[in-house]
C-alpha cells in the first residue's frame, strides 16, 4: 500500500492533513489524539511493540518488559503528545513526541507497515515541532531493531551516540538518533 500525501494550506483551526491510500483509496487521516482515542492507541502500541520487538528480544525480556511497563499508563500520562493515523478501519499508527522534540513512541500496525503511514506521521510531527520553533527531533532505538533503524535513516535521521542499555534479562545497545527540522 502506498500513501500519497495531500498538503493543504495551514489554517489555525486545521490540526490534521489527509493522506490517501491508493489501495481502495481509503483516507488515512493524521491528527492529534484526543481522550477518546486512548484505548485504540494503547491497543495498537501493544500489538506493534510486541510484534516488532519479538524478532530480536529474548522471550524472557519481552515478558519482563511487558509486565514492568504499563503501556496504558504511559499512554494516559502522555496522551496530549500523541498523533494518530486512522482510516475507516481504525487506528493504524501512533506517534508520541514531547514539546522538546523527543520521539518517545512511533508504532504502525504490523499489517500496515511499509505503507507510508510512519512517514506521514513523522512528516506531520516534524511540521508541528518546526512551527513550535524547534530545530531538531531526537529518539532512542535499540541497535538490534534493524527495520526501525532503516526506516529512520531513510527519513534522514543520523546517529548521535550509543550507550549500553540493560533491559531485563538482556544487554542491548541504544542508539540516540537526531533529525533536523
Amino acid at each position: 500500500m502506498y500513501v500519497e500525501t495531500k498538503y493543504y494550506a495551514p489554517l489555525p483551526f486545521l490540526q490534521s492533513f489527509e493522506h490517501m491510500a491508493s489501495n481502495n483509496t481509503l483516507p488515512t487521516q493524521i491528527r492529534r489524539a484526543g481522550p477518546d482515542d486512548l484505548a485504540a492507541a494503547t491497543e495498537l502500541v501493544e500489538t506493534a511493540w510486541t510484534t516488532s520487538n519479538a524478532e530480536f528480544l529474548p522471550a524472557l525480556t519481552m515478558a519482563l518488559l511487558t509486565a514492568e511497563n504499563s503501556v496504558a499508563g504511559l499512554m494516559a500520562s502522555r496522551s496530549q503528545e500523541l498523533w494518530l493515523a486512522e482510516s475507516p478501519d481504525g487506528v493504524s499508527g501512533v506517534l508520541g513526541a514531547d514539546k522538546n522534540g523527543y520521539i518517545w513512541a512511533c508504532y504502525v500496525h504490523p499489517d500496515a507497515q511499509r505503507s507510508g503511514i510512519g512517514t506521514a506521521l513523522m512528516a506531520e510531527v516534524k511540521r508541528y515541532l518546526s512551527q513550535k520553533g524547534l530545530d531538531r527531533m531526537q529518539l532512542d532505538i535499540i541497535e538490534e531493531n534493524a527495520a526501525a533503524l532503516a526506516f529512520y535513516r531513510q527519513l534522514g535521521w543520523t546517529e548521535e551516540s550509543r550507550r549500553d542499555e540493560q533491559l531485563p534479562g538482556h544487554m542491548a545497545t541504544a542508539i540516540r538518533m537526531t533529525c533536523a527540522l
